[in-house]
């Protein structure tokens, strides 16, 4: 059994992870009555993620992260109330909550929050060398995925697949399922 590891290596692991991961979406609960709900891979990694942070945070393998403008965790906290009330706002005034705005958008909210403060934690504990590797592969994955577009995009204008067979896609995934 590992009795120690790397934090450092860790945290440039689990960015070069989310850098990748983050590019492979799908959406789940599509159906007439719901645009669904639009989920990336990285996504399932955060509870992991908050698990290993809170881990390092309780046994003071790291410091809880420091924000370089004054306040820094205000304005997100902010939001959030100010999403919460929007969500009570559209309760009071429809007399339902709606599905959307819990699922897709509070959630989504919070899913971003979590990206938001796994990086103020990797940044402040690690340094600026893990998010320049998230940087770089989540840049080179955004780049084949384009690339990769392009060409399906082409590929009827040049006769090598049949016109019918092109269709409008909303992610890499979708694309590769057909």
């Amino acid at each position: 059994m590992l009795k120690t590891f790397s934090l450092p290596l860790v945290a440039t692991l689990l960015c070069a992870f989310i850098g990748l991961a983050i590019q492979i979406q799908m959406t789940i609960g599509h159906s007439a009555d719901s645009i669904g709900l639009r989920v990336n891979l990285g996504d399932l990694a955060l509870p992991f993620a908050g698990i290993l942070i809170l881990g390092t945070l309780l046994l003071r393998k790291t410091i809880w992260p420091r924000w370089q403008i004054p306040l820094g965790l205000f304005w997100p906290v902010a939001l959030s109330c100010l999403l919460c009330f929007a969500m009570w706002n559209g309760h009071h005034t429809t007399g339902a909550w709606s599905q959307w705005a819990i699922i897709n958008k509070f959630i989504g909210w919070l899913v971003l929050m979590a990206y938001f403060c796994l990086g103020a934690w990797i940044t402040t504990n690690f340094g600026e060398a893990p998010i320049k590797i998230f940087l770089k592969i989540f840049l080179l994955a955004c780049i084949m995925i384009s690339i990769v577009h392009l060409i399906y995009l082409m590929l009827p204008e040049y006769g090598l697949i049949a016109r019918h067979m092109h269709y409008q896609h909303t992610g890499l995934i979708d694309l590769l399922q057909k």
